[in-house]
């Protein structure tokens, strides 16, 4: 099976959302639309990608459930 372009083998983005890059999509959307960044715009999903990334790097894990802790049931 033929891997996503623009991921890497593990499926992770070869680019992560940086914080800056999602200010920046932000800001220019915003500037377009009075200032307002709707729900469920690209803008407000790339702060989203842009702050699980800093989370996920924060913690220093892969963001993915420990194989003990997904199985709790």
């Amino acid at each position: 099976m033929a891997d996503k372009e623009g991921q890497k083998p593990d499926g992770q983005p070869k680019n992560p959302m940086t914080k800056t890059a999602a200010a920046r999509i932000q800001g220019g959307y915003a500037k377009e639309h009075d200032g307002k960044v709707d729900k469920g715009t690209f803008p407000a999903r790339a702060q989203a990608a842009a702050d699980r990334n800093e989370n996920k790097s924060n913690e220093g894990g892969s963001g993915q459930p420990d194989e003990e802790t997904k199985n709790t049931k």
